[in-house]
């Protein structure tokens, strides 16, 4: 892992920040969020004109659940509208799939509209909330088979 690449996550998130409820900020310190993710997890980034538009950031190492969870996904504000997000979310599925998981979840805040449309119009449903630390009581979960129903 750089030290460029932790940079340049952390200062990504930063300016995505305002986009989340609650924001990002007030769960996470962007330095650490990124040297957790870039060692354990999966970013995804879009680039236009030598400039990060867009993240997603994901695990797909649950061997016991079969399990990949989408931690981020943000889109620069004047970026939005093009679906970019739409193929990021895509790329995860299917690189999810590559790495023998079974489901994809996400957790997001039920006022975030365009983020539940996104989700359903790539075959996502709504589900329980799972227990554990993770789970924040604003939020909602849903879920993508990527074999059979799980829900």
């Amino acid at each position: 892992m750089k030290e460029q690449d932790c940079a340049e996550l952390a200062t990504f998130l930063e300016k995505v920040d305002h986009s989340f409820r609650p924001t990002l900020s007030s769960r996470i310190e962007f330095r650490s969020f990124a040297v957790k993710v870039l060692s354990k997890g999966v970013v995804l980034k879009v680039v236009d004109e030598d400039k990060v538009v867009a993240v997603t950031i994901f695990y797909a190492n649950d061997q016991v659940e079969k399990t990949a969870y989408l931690s981020v996904v943000a889109v620069l504000d004047e970026c939005r509208g093009r679906g970019i997000g739409k193929r990021l979310v895509a790329e995860v599925i299917q690189m999810s799939r590559s790495r023998g998981m079974r489901r994809i979840t996400v957790q997001m805040n039920p006022e975030n509209e365009a983020a539940v449309a996104l989700y359903t119009s790539l075959g996502f449903r709504m589900c329980g909330k799972p227990n554990g630390d993770h789970v924040r009581a604003d939020s909602i979960f849903m879920d993508l088979s990527l074999s059979r129903s799980l829900c």
